[in-house]
């Protein structure tokens, strides 16, 4: 159990932008991301999180694919040519 209160203590401390444009599944995801992240930045889609992206500081970045404007694989790229360190982590319902 220490392990797992260890990542949760960690997984506070950390900045995240979470990318997800349809409001109910950010709704909910946002409930569970709560419980380990206190510092989290939304943005709404592709567009949205490369803006943020560009004017904040990350640790970590959450994002969705399929998005209007700029689709979360077009905003991986561009951000990965600004920080190819930066973890990203992508949560999706497309198959």
């Amino acid at each position: 159990m220490n392990i797992i209160n260890d990542l949760v203590t960690y997984s506070k401390n950390l900045k995240l932008l979470y990318v997800e444009d349809n409001e109910e599944a950010r709704e909910a995801v946002l409930v569970m991301l709560n419980e380990f992240f206190n510092n989290i930045t939304v943005a709404i889609d592709g567009q949205d999180g490369l803006d943020k992206f560009n004017i904040n500081n990350f640790d970590l970045i959450i994002t969705d694919i399929n998005m209007p404007k700029l689709n979360g694989l077009e905003m991986i790229r561009e951000i990965k040519e600004i920080n190819k360190n930066i973890p990203i982590l992508i949560l999706s319902a497309c198959t």
